[in-house]
């Protein structure tokens, strides 16, 4: 304490303003009372780890354009997620829940029920999307238009059906690419994902569906073998399985529709990695 003492005055004098020798380049000292032993009001010079503005505009186009949340643009710029939330809170930008996902305009939305079940396995989310392939070549978003449509007639290359298993609890997801959504398909399909969480330690007890006829077929009932609870969501209310379908949104956005793909191999190795 007496070293602190000394070296201030030697920098300050009896009276009169400085800067501290240990502190030069952060700190500016200023004598609040009448000699320069007095008390010393500190205050940052600059900010070293500040976030530039170049920076922040960048942060501030990515979220805006493309609708990135904050982990994903520190990701993308290598910066922390909190830096990232720092900076729309400084630049006032809407959350993502506030905004529309089309036209990034504020709507007014009602704030949504969320639920987590207490323990892994309480309950899965089962959802399958249908999806068009893409033919040999690339279809009208890497050819124009009219080309993609005629490649398409020509190769006619069909649907592609993506089998999505969502764990409420820990969010652990298991999805497969299948070429059709028949009772027996979706039956031997639930037995993979059951032995999946199963490597996991997780139990499951309780699987959420739509109304589907594949889901109400006698195969998908022998397949839960009992053991298992099945619950329908209402009718025309997709929202009682969110979890689910917010991934299928997720997986088109960063998935589906990320990149134009010249060929449904090169496609589905993607969905693979």
């Amino acid at each position: 304490m007496a070293k602190k003492w000394a070296d201030r005055y030697r920098v300050a004098g009896p009276a009169g303003m400085g800067e501290l020798a240990r502190g030069e380049f952060f700190f500016s000292a200023c004598v609040v009372g009448p000699a320069g032993m007095g008390d010393l009001l500190c205050r940052l010079l600059f900010l070293p780890r500040c976030t530039s503005c170049s920076t922040g505009r960048r942060i501030v186009v990515l979220c805006f354009t493309g609708r990135w949340g904050s982990h994903r643009i520190g990701w993308h710029l290598y910066l922390s997620g909190s830096a990232v939330g720092n900076v729309l809170r400084r630049y006032r930008v809407l959350f993502l829940l506030h905004i529309d996902k089309a036209t990034g305009l504020l709507v007014r939305r009602p704030k949504p029920v969320c639920y987590e079940h207490e323990h892994p396995g309480d309950l899965v989310h089962v959802d399958i999307k249908k999806l068009g392939r893409i033919p040999d070549g690339g279809g009208h978003w890497v050819m124009s238009s009219q080309q993609g449509q005629s490649n398409r007639k020509s190769t006619r290359p069909g649907y592609a059906f993506l089998y999505h298993v969502v764990e409420d609890h820990w969010r652990l997801v298991y999805s497969e690419i299948l070429g059709d959504q028949r009772k027996e398909t979706v039956a031997v399909f639930w037995e993979r994902a059951r032995a999946f969480f199963a490597e996991y330690g997780i139990t499951v007890l309780c699987v959420i569906t739509d109304n589907g006829s594949c889901y109400r077929s006698h195969a998908f009932r022998d397949a839960l073998d009992g053991s298992v609870k099945h619950k329908f969501t209402h009718p025309y209310r997709p929202q009682t399985n969110r979890k689910v379908k917010k991934f299928n949104r997720t997986l088109a956005t960063e998935w589906t529709y990320a990149h134009p793909y010249q060929s449904e191999s090169k496609h589905a190795t993607t969905h693979q990695a």
